[in-house]
């Protein structure tokens, strides 16, 4: 039933949805993709918007995100530049509310997510 649901909620989402593509999905059943069109590269930087949809609703009553991220392709730094949050699945609908004050640079760790994203945009 819970697949059928998913199923009809990718057919009825706006036509933008058939440009995510997924990343993986994690042991809690959360999927994170990404929209290969908005894959740009400025010299070293990767910027590419990114889309979290969430198993369960999380604690502030939130099912999925939608994400700008930048990466850069020299080092192993990342940060995000505008987040909106969703009470959907698929970021459908209205944002709930929306952040773009671009977060500080951060480093990852080896085998981190955040590093096998940066290995997909970066081509590495």
């Amino acid at each position: 039933m819970r697949k059928l649901f998913f199923a009809m909620l990718i057919a009825l989402s706006s036509p933008a949805f058939g440009e995510w593509r997924l990343i993986e999905t994690n042991k809690n059943g959360d999927s994170i993709y990404y929209d290969p069109v908005t894959l740009a590269r400025d010299g070293a930087l990767v910027r590419v918007s990114m889309m979290s949809d969430l198993h369960d609703v999380n604690i502030v009553g939130r099912l999925s995100y939608r994400t700008q991220h930048e990466f850069d392709c020299q080092a192993p730094r990342h940060r995000i530049t505008r987040t909106e949050s969703y009470s959907t699945h698929l970021a459908i609908g209205k944002a709930l509310d929306s952040d773009s004050d671009p977060k500080d640079w951060s480093e990852y760790h080896p085998g981190s997510l955040y590093e096998r994203e940066r290995n997909i945009f970066c081509g590495k």
